[in-house]
């Protein structure tokens, strides 16, 4: 067997689950993966724990041999390495320079300066443009692009 076969074979004897030894390793789950299926073969194993059993019985493991672990991954460290990454947030739209114009006059509609049902209108106007345009840019940012108007 490799030495990498052998070391994917100490991490499970060890308890370790793919995910950690691949990352004690700096390998990817799926060399872990590979290199299990090798040495099940190798070993003629069934499973993890008869291959550890096997590894002892051929040598390739002995109760002697306790290499220094590095820091021991909890469960939740485990449970990260096993999780997709989450997706980004999809991007804010900018506002543009007539939309800020829009805002302005609005403020100063809103401090009493003004109709004040007339600026409540205006707000809600420009409020459901904006859901629309974020509404459009989530969908194109998240796949979606037909619009259901």
């Amino acid at each position: 067997m490799s030495q990498r076969e052998i070391e994917t074979l100490r991490g499970v004897a060890r308890g370790m689950p793919n995910a950690v030894i691949a990352r004690h390793m700096f390998v990817t789950e799926d060399t872990v993966k590979s290199h299990l299926r090798s040495v099940f073969q190798k070993l003629g194993a069934h499973d993890r724990a008869h291959a550890v059993a096997l590894g002892y019985r051929h040598g390739y493991l002995d109760v002697s041999f306790e290499p220094p672990l590095p820091q021991a991954a909890t469960p939740d460290q485990v449970a990260e390495l096993m999780m997709p990454p989450p997706r980004p947030k999809p991007p804010k739209p900018a506002e543009s320079e007539a939309c800020q114009r829009c805002a302005a006059v609005i403020a100063v509609l809103a401090d009493g300066q003004g109709d004040k049902g007339l600026s409540r209108r205006i707000v809600n106007a420009i409020r459901a443009v904006k859901e629309q345009e974020e509404l459009k840019e989530w969908r194109k940012w998240n796949g979606s692009e037909s619009d259901e108007n």
